[in-house]
């Protein structure tokens, strides 16, 4: 069952062959923080490259949490606020800088709905999420 709910969400994630590559980066972009929201640790992690999920399940274990990718995303889900998830949910790209199987995303890029306002989404760290074209699809290799 979770190889098909991840392959229906890899195809998904690269339907569409008349979108521009901004409009993928952006779609996974925002499926991915909509997962992390929804505590859905498998289909957030479909959308990262192998870098990518090692660096978040060291992150994980430095947080005493199970080190896998989707246990990660699952403990991070359950720090959050409702507000904060239905937050990560209504985010929206504003801008993707695309070269050619590289694309960037900066924090400030990204418009979040919080308690009825709109925000810039904010991390803690100042580089842009980075992302990497594999074969059609785009993969997020570093979440900044």
């Amino acid at each position: 069952m979770v190889v098909a709910v991840l392959a229906v969400v890899v195809f998904a994630a690269g339907c569409g062959s008349s979108q521009s590559d901004a409009d993928k980066v952006k779609e996974v972009v925002t499926g991915f923080l909509g997962n992390v929201a929804d505590g859905k640790g498998d289909a957030a992690c479909a959308v990262l490259t192998g870098d990518a999920v090692r660096s978040l399940s060291g992150a994980a274990f430095l947080l005493r949490a199970p080190a896998s990718c989707p246990d990660a995303i699952k403990t991070i889900n359950k720090e959050l606020s409702s507000d904060e998830k239905k937050a990560l949910k209504s985010a929206k790209v504003n801008k993707v800088t695309v070269n050619r199987d590289r694309a960037t995303v900066a924090d400030n890029d990204i418009q979040i709905e919080l308690s009825g306002r709109t925000a810039l989404f904010r991390n803690n760290d100042p580089r842009p999420l980075e992302l990497q074209k594999v074969g059609d699809n785009w993969r997020i290799a570093s979440l900044g």
